[in-house]
């Protein structure tokens, strides 16, 4: 299948404009050049497109046609089939990677997960031992504040909705303070407010 195919388009990703960001002779923060995706043989073959900061693209397709595999690739948890990816951070800890299935600790405080994504923030680990800190701390709190689940900060994340578990781990994406996120089925399960 080509990449073109796979966007539902007749005509090759290096001929559809990502954005306007493109244009303003900046540099991309992603580049896939001749990207090939897959486990054991190739999904999707010869990607070949650029990211720029404050892109917002949204992978759309049929199931098992390779929009996780994608997404997997771009933040660095699988290798590509073939190709190259180019990006601009220095560690893959840059990337922010909202999984399909949340990977959240069901036991623990939405508070607590949200915290554990700022233990691990930018190659610096904050042992639970030590405490975050105020300046972290505000963060978290803000961030619960700005995705509305101050009233569910505090419960088990297993006797959340599957919304509110989806704002939990994007709290915890956000917390990290990555370059660029990447979300699978960004918007599954959230209602529209």
């Amino acid at each position: 299948m080509e990449w073109g195919e796979f966007l539902g388009r007749p005509k090759p990703v290096d001929d559809i404009p990502l954005s306007s960001s493109s244009e303003t002779g900046l540099d991309p923060i992603i580049r896939l050049k001749n990207l090939d995706i897959g486990y054991t043989k190739s999904l999707v073959s010869n990607i070949t497109t650029q990211i720029y900061s404050g892109d917002r693209i949204a992978i759309i397709g049929p199931s098992g046609v390779g929009k996780t595999t994608l997404l997997r690739t771009i933040a660095g948890l699988i290798a590509p089939v073939s190709g190259e990816i180019e990006n601009t951070f220095s560690a893959r800890g840059e990337i922010g990677y909202i999984p399909q299935k949340l990977g959240l600790v069901r036991h623990s405080s939405a508070r607590n997960n949200i915290q554990l994504g700022a233990r691990t923030r930018k190659s610096r680990f904050y042992p639970p031992f030590i405490g975050l800190g105020d300046s972290l701390n505000n963060e978290v709190e803000s961030l619960i504040q700005k995705l509305g689940i101050e009233d569910i900060a505090d419960e088990p994340v297993r006797i959340l909705s599957g919304g509110q578990q989806r704002r939990v781990a994007i709290a915890r994406a956000l917390i990290q303070k990555p370059g660029l996120i990447v979300a699978d089925e960004f918007l599954g399960e959230l209602d529209l407010r």
